[in-house]
């Protein structure tokens, strides 16, 4: 008996503290141990390996708020309007420089490659290199890469699908707004190129925004343009180009978007981007 009496007590004693932890407002829960242990989903992986691509189309976006957000993400068609404004003598539409840039594409007097490469079919880099035309033959311009051969101009990123990827980083680009003068490097930070392979990888089209720093946007792609001579921006005074140049310093800052963390300030541009197959031992 004396044996039963205890355990009754003991039961007893235990459901009362648990009663008495139940109503304690302030009694710390049991942790939840439960964990999920389903493995995240793999990768992407493709089946791309290495390919170097010649860049067939580059073209400027018209629309300047891509994403439908009410704000603009693509300011360059905006600043080629005020620029065209200005400069009354040579058409600077994005129209027109879009047809100027495929006509110097087709001659090329611009020569853009992808040199893309992924060992693992995850990671991807690409190597984004000028080229130069000699006699009919096309090759890598040296000036692509610095002292230690490491290109200039480098994209790096992964693929989203098979066919796939989004590359970023920072890139020059050396294009011209007009026929008939050499090109000269457009400077693009904050790179993003979002682009699609064909089945048989020899195409690759794609969606490449980036920002371009305004003063040097005059300098390396603007003034190239402007004659010596110079325009008559006001009605019977001629503007030395010098003085063209000086205006369109002066409304820089207002054509800017973006400032850069080096404190340069910059215009969104976005460009679509064709590129087809390149053999670089057949010429």
């Amino acid at each position: 008996m004396r044996l039963a009496r205890a355990g009754g007590c003991l039961l007893l004693l235990v459901a009362c503290k648990a009663a008495t932890e139940a109503e304690d407002p302030d009694a710390i829960a049991p942790l939840d141990t439960d964990v999920d242990t389903d493995a995240p989903p793999p990768a992407p992986t493709s089946d791309f390996r290495e390919s170097t691509w010649v860049v067939d189309d580059l073209s400027i976006l018209e629309d300047t708020d891509l994403d439908d957000d009410g704000t603009i993400d693509n300011k360059l068609p905006q600043v080629l309007a005020a620029v065209d404004t200005l400069m009354r003598n040579e058409d600077m539409s994005v129209a027109q420089v879009n047809q100027n840039i495929a006509s110097n594409i087709a001659q090329l007097v611009t020569i853009v490659f992808l040199d893309a490469r992924s060992p693992d079919g995850e990671a991807i880099e690409i190597d984004v290199l000028a080229g130069l035309s000699e006699d009919g033959v096309v090759s890598v311009d040296p000036s692509s890469y610095d002292e230690d051969g490491t290109p200039r101009s480098q994209l790096a990123g992964g693929f989203v699908g098979p066919l796939d990827f989004e590359a970023t980083g920072d890139v020059a680009i050396r294009i011209t707004m007009m026929p008939g003068i050499d090109p000269s490097p457009v400077q693009l930070h904050a790179v993003v190129l979002d682009a699609s392979m064909t089945d048989s990888q020899l195409v690759v089209t794609g969606l490449m925004r980036g920002v371009i720093p305004v003063d040097r946007f005059i300098d390396e792609a603007i003034a190239p343009v402007i004659p010596d001579a110079g325009y008559e921006i006001f009605p019977g005074t001629q503007s030395s180009k010098a003085e063209v140049l000086a205006i369109l310093h002066d409304l820089a800052p207002g054509l800017a978007d973006v400032t850069l963390p080096n404190g340069e300030v910059g215009i969104s541009a976005a460009f679509e981007i064709v590129a087809g197959q390149w053999d670089f031992s057949t010429p």
